[in-house]
């Protein structure tokens, strides 16, 4: 049975005003700015498919199911190589675009 470690890499904070076409204010005029809780580039290793410290726990509600995919030795259709993907937080308004791809432990 394989089973991997998978590094995640924030690739892409996406602004709320791409999503909407406009600024997005809160009920009490403050701007909604990207996702707080991450910068792109930063790293996070998942072993043996526990969150990592720090980690956003909505975002990894999101990603699990592809995160499990990898660390159980799947594969998603090749067109990234074996053991990459990207997935996405659920955030409609503020989303953040993970890469996930497994460590090879040999």
């Amino acid at each position: 049975m394989v089973r991997e470690d998978i590094r995640i890499t924030v690739f892409k904070k996406v602004e709320p005003e791409y999503v909407f076409g406009y600024k997005l204010t809160n009920d009490s005029g403050g701007l909604i700015s990207s996702c707080p809780v991450f910068e792109e580039g930063d790293e996070f290793i998942s072993e043996g498919l526990n969150i990592p410290d720090g980690f956003c726990t909505f975002a990894w509600a999101a990603i699990y199911r592809s995160l499990s995919i990898l660390f159980w030795g799947g594969d998603f259709d090749g067109f990234l190589g074996p053991g990459v993907t990207y997935a996405c937080c659920s955030d409609g308004v503020r989303p953040v675009v993970f890469k996930l791809e497994r460590i090879d432990l040999s």
